[in-house]
């Protein structure tokens, strides 16, 4: 939703000029595209495939606990957000 009509064009338009990253649905390959935009201090690829582990299984339960059967709805995806953030900041991948 915008408040304004035709912004959004304007937006998708101006990112237009980028590549997506593309990660065909690889967990290793999301996580160097990620690495790739990060900065320092770079956490390891095994670092972040466990933390990618942790956050895959904390989504199925909040999404049963939504009763939804997905994180795709506006609750349960705040709450995985929201325990994604807390995650990043407990491992000291970024500042709050």
């Amino acid at each position: 939703m915008d408040s304004r009509p035709h912004r959004l064009d304007k937006v998708l338009s101006d990112l237009k000029g980028h590549d997506a990253l593309i990660h065909n649905g690889s967990c290793d390959v999301l996580i160097n595209e990620i690495l790739g935009i990060t900065q320092d201090p770079i956490p390891t690829i095994r670092e972040l495939r466990e933390e990618a582990r942790v956050l895959r299984q904390l989504a199925r339960s909040i999404a049963d606990s939504h009763g939804t059967g997905t994180i795709f709805k506006a609750a349960p995806f705040r709450s995985l957000l929201a325990a994604a953030v807390h995650q990043a900041v407990e491992s000291g991948h970024i500042n709050p």
